[in-house]
């Protein structure tokens, strides 16, 4: 087999253990001296542009785990990861600058990454408690996970497990990573939130907090058409005595404590009146 399409059906990289059953070794060098394919590691071989985190799992004979393996899933993540995090088996020792690897005793894969609850497991263990809970959130919203599964995933970690309080602050009404992360950065930060609130007059909120201050988090996809419609909106929260308050894709990703505080700040200083939330249903 021509070594390109031999590494294009295997996702642009591969190991020669796994190639020398469709290619000869003689093609395959003369492939790398063509700069048709690229060697980066040894008895590695891939496409020029090859996805770096499955290069990466070859070159040390793992898989992508935890929040990369999430990213490779195409879950919902606040931030891309820092770097990428692999699973190998428990006795390797192999090591790779710029990786974080995780030994583990468990199989590992064969389709690249850990498996869904290992990958769940992984990122909850990995990622900052706030960045736990938007991926937590997400799997929910796009039907990954339904609660029964959350609730054995959670049911199976060790009573000590870092973040394992992520799992009561999900919530499953939340419509975006941004909203998420600010739901759960007020939470921590002392202050009652609620999702997806419909308003007499004014209609459906991201956020509603203390009762009264609505907070909306408008990301990169936030249209031009909708401005008009946003202003009518917020100025019938000022009228009804309430305040709302607009924080952008930048404001919540890279500026999520500053975002924050001043929320807090302005939520303590107390309403000029009381919204009413619309009874669900």
């Amino acid at each position: 087999m021509d070594p390109v399409l031999a590494l294009t059906v295997r996702g642009g990289s591969a190991r020669w253990s796994d190639l020398g059953r469709d290619v000869a070794r003689g093609t395959l060098l003369r492939a790398v001296r063509d700069g048709r394919v690229e060697r980066p590691g040894r008895g590695v071989f891939a496409l020029p542009g090859a996805d770096p985190g499955q290069l990466a799992a070859l070159r040390v004979g793992g898989v992508l785990s935890c929040h990369s393996a999430a990213a490779a899933r195409g879950w919902a993540l606040l931030r891309p990861p820092a770097a990428v995090h692999l699973e190998v088996a428990a006795g390797s020792r192999r090591t790779l600058r710029g990786a974080v690897l995780h030994r583990s005793g468990s199989a590992l894969s064969a389709g690249g990454a850990t498996d869904l609850r290992g990958t769940v497991v992984g990122a909850v263990r990995c990622l900052p408690l706030v960045e736990a809970v938007v991926l937590l959130d997400g799997l929910l919203r796009d039907g990954v996970l339904d609660p029964d599964d959350l609730d054995l995933v959670a049911a199976g970690l060790p009573r000590r497990f870092p973040h394992r309080r992520a799992f009561a602050l999900v919530d499953a009404r939340a419509e975006s990573v941004l909203e998420s992360a600010v739901r759960v950065a007020c939470v921590l930060a002392g202050l009652r939130v609620a999702s997806q609130v419909r308003l007499a007059g004014v209609g459906r909120t991201d956020l509603l907090v203390e009762g009264w201050l609505v907070v909306e988090t408008d990301g990169r996809e936030h249209h031009a058409a909708t401005f008009q419609e946003d202003r009518r909106r917020d100025a019938r929260t000022a009228q009804l005595g309430g305040l709302t308050l607009r924080f952008t894709h930048a404001d919540v990703v890279h500026r999520l404590e500053e975002t924050v505080q001043l929320i807090t700040e302005v939520a303590r200083a107390g309403p000029r009146g009381r919204l009413r939330p619309v009874p669900p249903g």
